[in-house]
Formats: C-alpha cells, structure tokens, sequence
C-alpha cells in the first residue's frame, strides 16, 4: 500500500494551516521536511487465520495422540528507499493461538493474560522478524547488514502460492538470522546471476556477567567462548524465457558453523560439555512455466555433517550417545505445482536421513514436517486466489518417523514406526 494518498494529505493541509493560519517559515520547512521524508517509504501487510490438525499414531508404543488448533498470523512489511545507494526492509510479526487462556507446561497450568493484551502491557507481542539495509557500493556490489531475510526461501513460495522471497533455499537452514553480507551482481548466460558472502555470528552470552568478562563455565570449569563463527556462501543463478520454460532458478550454498556449545544447568550447575561442527551443502533447482503451460517444478538437495565432541549426561550428543561421533546425511525434496488460473494444485515429496541435521525454528507447519530427520513425507495442497487481496490453502501432510532423537538430534537415537497425519487450512488477507 503506496502512502500517496497520505502524502497529497499532509502537503494539503500544510498548505491549508500556511494559507489560513499564517504559518511561519521554519513551519512550512518542516512540513516539506515530513512530506520529503513520508515520500521514501512504503508498506504492505498480511493477516492470516489458520487452522491445523493433527494425529500421531506409535505403533511401537500403542499410542495414538491428536489435536486441533486455531492460530493468527500478522506480518507487517515496510521499506524505504532512502538513495540510489540506501534501501531499508522490515517485517514485523506476530503469532498466537486464538484465545490461549490457559497456558500449560507439563502437569502445570496458568491462566494467561491473553485477553488483556496490550492492555495489561504484556502478551501478544510484535516481533522484529527482519530490519537491514542494502547499501549499493557500485553497479554489482552491495552490501547488508542487520536481520537478514534468511526464512521463506525457496520452495515455500511454490507452496504459498506467492512470488519468491528469502535469500537461504527452505531446506538451508530454517532460522531468521543476523549478520552481514556482501553481494556481487551481474550479467551472465542470458541470465542474472548474484553471488553472496554471509556472515552471521553466534552468540553465547553470560546475563549475569559483568561487561569485563561475559564468558561462562561449562562442565568441568571449562570457558564458553563468547562468539562463535557462522559463515554461509550461496550462488544464485536465474534466467528467464529459455524457450521450454518461462522462468529458471539455480541455487547452491554453503552453511557452517563451530565449536557451537548446548548448554545444560542443573540445579544450578553446568553439567554438559557438548559442543560440535556443522556444514551444510544445498543444492536448489526450479522451474517455471515449463511447456508453456503452469506446471512449476522445484527440487531441493541437502547434504549435511555434524561432529559432535562430548555429551549431555543421560542425553547423549548430536546423533551420538555422548561419546565423540560424526554423522553425514542427506535430505531430498520434490515440489510440483499446475496453475489453473485462480486455482494452483500441488504436491511434495521429502525423504531426510537417519542423521540429516534440519533446522526449522521458522516454519509454519505444525508438524515439524520440514525438519524431521529419519523421515518421509508427503504433502498436497491446493490454493484459491479468492482476488487480489485474498487466498484461500488447503493441505494435507502425511509423514512416517523411523527414529526418534531427544530434542530432535540428541542421543544416538531409537528406532520407531510414528506416523503422523495432519491438515491445515490457511485464510490470507493481503492490506
């Protein structure tokens, strides 16, 4: 939503109070001051209204398990062009249950203040989910910083029905992350072709420490250190009209990170020397318009490692029961889509490994369908585009477990035959 209106608004009135009211000059300088700086911006919004259920059937435990949720989703966009040189992009967001009530943990329960909202100065808070700029240094050089738009990326758009948004493929690492990052443009193959550098740090940090010394002490009296390294490298590689498709898009990137320390206290005490290594290699192909016609092919390949050095006691390590250990495994998906005008139909395919490291921490599903290792998946959607503003998914998922880990990648894993089944509905207004 553009602020033109807004803006004839302001500079109407400025000229109404200068005309009727005498205004003085340092008035009318910083009401064209306003109007210049309104002029920059522009904003555009999402409300979503969701609907999941789910059922999870052990068959080795004999247990059967399921649930219905109602959920909103609101994402705030915002973007202002300050130069030729200087773009600033922000979301924020917010997710919540319908009326949660009662907040439970365990065997406890609590009344939540969920009513009162905004009232009561607590709960349904909005969340920063991205706020960077893109300063151009040269025709091919740009550079970012801040909250990175690292979610969303490739397929998840095939699945929502939108246009492509997000730097890391779906399947890369499923979090929204801070840094920095460096990228080179240009032409090349008939195509456009964007190569990146991404620096995004993790930090381990010490609340009740001084600002002398925000270290802290793992099992053993062992320092954590304050800062460990992330890095990522991506090619992203896109050409349009190839004659047998109207659109192609290549993606291949690096993820890795070291020496990450998982954290335990006990009753007060640090009691888990467990860190490790993770590298990522992805691999994304995509295909739109092929034959002429709307069928959208998306394919996703993932091979990750992890070395894990020490444990968590009666936990175990990353895909380890604890002792020193280092796991390789591989996660494929298919995604395909035909466009019947209003109407898009698709489907997709996931097999992961039993030690493919997934990261998921964004993802909307109420499954954990994209970031479940030793799993395979299938999931069909289909979407109405009720008009411009509106667009009515439906889905179904449908996923078979073979290993169960703690917290998804700790202990050495036990075998398991889960199944879980879940639809979803998903109403989106677009403002």
């Amino acid at each position: 939503m553009k602020l033109n209106t807004m803006k004839k608004s302001i500079i109407a009135l400025a000229v109404l109070s200068s005309t009727a009211y005498g205004a003085s000059l340092e008035d009318r300088v910083e009401d064209l001051e306003l109007s210049r700086d309104l002029n920059t911006w522009s904003f555009n919004g999402e409300l979503e209204a969701r609907y999941d259920y789910f059922d999870v059937e052990n068959t080795t435990q004999n247990s059967n398990y399921s649930e219905s949720q109602n959920s909103l989703w609101f994402r705030f966009d915002m973007h202002s062009k300050r130069s030729n040189k200087l773009d600033f992009y922000g979301r924020l967001s917010m997710s919540k249950y319908f009326n949660d009530f009662t907040s439970r943990a365990g065997n406890t329960s609590a009344v939540s203040n969920s009513g009162g909202a905004g009232r009561d100065k607590s709960g349904s808070e909005v969340y920063v989910e991205r706020a960077f700029i893109n300063y151009k240094i040269d025709d091919k050089f740009t550079f970012s910083i801040g909250r990175l738009p690292t979610i969303e990326g490739p397929s998840y758009h095939l699945q929502k029905g939108t246009a492509r948004s997000g730097t890391y493929p779906q399947l890369a690492y499923g979090a929204e992350l801070d840094g920095m990052a460096l990228t080179y443009g240009t032409r090349a193959m008939g195509g456009t072709l964007a190569v990146r550098a991404i620096y995004t740090p993790l930090n381990q940090v010490n609340g009740a420490a001084t600002a002398i010394d925000s270290r802290y002490l793992g099992a053993g009296g062992i320092k954590i250190g304050s800062t460990e390294q992330m890095y990522s490298a991506m090619i992203d590689y896109e050409k349009l009209n190839l004659g047998w498709a109207k659109r192609m898009n290549f993606i291949a990137q690096y993820v890795g990170f070291q020496d990450f320390f998982l954290d335990q206290v006990s009753s007060g005490t640090p009691v888990s020397n467990l860190n490790f290594d993770y590298d990522a290699y992805v691999a994304y192909f995509e295909f739109n318009g092929i034959g002429n016609t709307g069928l959208d092919i998306g394919f996703t390949y993932k091979h990750t490692t992890t070395d894990s050095r020490g444990g968590i006691p009666t936990v175990g390590g990353v895909f380890t029961d604890g002792t020193d250990g280092s796991n390789d495994g591989s996660v494929y998906m298919l995604d395909a889509r035909y466009t019947f005008g209003s109407f898009k139909l698709g489907y997709e395919f996931l097999k992961a490994d039993d030690y493919a490291f997934q990261v998921g921490l964004a993802d909307v599903d109420a499954i954990g369908f994209y970031s479940t290792p030793a799993s395979t998946g299938h999931h069909v959607f289909g979407s109405y585009d009720v008009n411009s503003d509106m667009r009515l998914i439906l889905g179904y998922m449908m996923q078979d477990r073979d290993k169960l880990y703690i917290n998804g990648v700790l202990s050495a894993g036990s075998d398991v035959e889960k199944k879980v089944n879940a639809g979803y509905a998903r109403l989106i207004t677009n403002f």
